[in-house]
């Protein structure tokens, strides 16, 4: 029983990372590329081809949320991904249900604030990328049951 639910938590961990790397992979680099090369295979103008390339490096900062407006963010999202691996190597040892409990719950907090964030932010600003990003990682609600079972306990 223990195992298994290791095993879970170590899972919930992996799913996060694996969508903010799907999304980063995918949603920013694969999508802002093809429209460079789209654009650079429908010009000679070397203007032009400067322009979509300047264009295609402000999408790929702001996207990846490394631009100056989303500078909590990035801290935020880093620390999420900081504390990830850290559960993951606290599992490769045999630690104590103490340290499992309050890893998780820093790991939830954690996660529940980026998601509140990002929502935020998403709204306010209305990032179609912001959107994106969290439709990736929250698109069943998992997350979002989460923050709302930890405001009810409260």
């Amino acid at each position: 029983k223990q195992w298994y639910q290791r095993r879970v938590r170590g899972s919930n961990v992996a799913y996060l990372i694996d969508n903010l790397q799907y999304y980063l992979h995918v949603d920013v680099l694969e999508t802002n590329f093809t429209e460079l090369i789209n654009k650079l295979n429908a010009t000679q103008d070397f203007e032009q081809i400067r322009k979509a390339h300047r264009f295609f490096l402000g999408e790929i900062l702001a996207w990846s949320f490394v631009s100056n407006e989303l500078n909590s963010a990035t801290r935020l999202i880093d620390t999420v991904i900081s504390l990830g691996f850290q559960t993951a190597r606290m599992f490769e040892e045999d630690p104590d249900e103490i340290q499992i409990t309050k890893l998780e719950s820093n790991y939830n907090f954690l996660v529940a604030h980026m998601l509140k964030m990002l929502e935020s932010s998403a709204s306010r600003q209305h990032n179609s990328f912001m959107n994106q990003l969290l439709l990736r990682i929250d698109y069943n609600g998992f997350f979002t049951q989460v923050r709302a079972q930890k405001l009810e306990k409260k």
